[in-house]
């Protein structure tokens, strides 16, 4: 049951490198009809997505640029890919002057991506950063 229900939630969101993660962890069959359709939209978004990067970049300022890199960096971590995910939060940090709100929101990203895929190092990783954040930037209401 709970197999099924996790296939169910991988396949509604197009989530082959989760579903690849799983496979190997598991040793679960993998569809290769189901696998190849989700790899088909995952390059199609994105693709979208960094057609949008690009008139971002070239008509559009800092800020809105990094909101599109955020934007991929969640989509990364919906589908499940971890190392593409981590590589697009590490940009958005270094894209133009970043606020605490969006550099919490991407600590907190890295802590939920560790929990996803059981990894202590990277939950201590985003624990760590979030912790040092408030401390040098945080204000009275964020601590």
């Amino acid at each position: 049951k709970i197999q099924k229900d996790i296939l169910a939630e991988i396949e509604q969101h197009d989530m082959a490198p989760y579903y690849q993660f799983l496979y190997e962890s598991f040793m679960w069959p993998i569809d290769e009809v189901k696998m190849k359709k989700m790899k088909e939209n995952n390059e199609k978004k994105m693709k979208e997505l960094e057609d949008k990067l690009a008139d971002a970049e070239e008509n559009y300022g800092e800020t809105e640029v990094r909101e599109i890199i955020i934007e991929q960096a969640k989509y990364m971590a919906r589908i499940g890919d971890r190392a593409e995910c981590l590589k697009f939060n590490k940009k958005a940090l270094e894209t133009g002057k970043v606020g605490l709100g969006p550099k919490l929101d991407l600590a907190f990203q890295r802590i939920r991506l560790g929990f996803a895929f059981n990894d202590p190092t990277l939950i201590q990783e985003g624990i760590d950063a979030a912790h040092e954040l408030l401390l040098v930037e945080g204000d009275w209401e964020r601590r």
